[in-house]
């Protein structure tokens, strides 16, 4: 399903980095609306909180800016490390959504 936004949408190498728009469509997935008019406030701080701390982390979500910085890959293996590193991000957020007072 996110396939296509590796390399920046479409290899372009232009845009949002794919690691973390793949984070963003597991939020989605996990809590975004089932029904056009619902409440989706959930999905889109969780979103925004990832973003934030990617940007924290990185700098940047262009994929370019990224790729410059991370200099020659072989078989895109740091970009395969940068998705366990959002993983591991979307992992935390989850978690504290989980265990956060209501």
């Amino acid at each position: 399903m996110a396939t296509a936004f590796g390399g920046g949408v479409g290899r372009t190498k232009q845009q949002i980095c794919g690691a973390l728009t793949g984070g963003i469509i597991a939020l989605g997935h996990l809590y975004g609306r089932s029904d056009p008019g619902a409440d989706w406030t959930d999905a889109s701080e969780l979103a925004a909180k990832l973003k934030h701390r990617f940007v924290q982390e990185y700098e940047t979500t262009n994929c370019g800016a990224l790729l410059a910085t991370f200099g020659q890959q072989e078989n895109m293996m740091r970009c395969k490390q940068l998705s366990g590193e959002v993983a591991g991000m979307l992992a935390d957020i989850i978690d504290e959504q989980i265990n956060s007072p209501v």
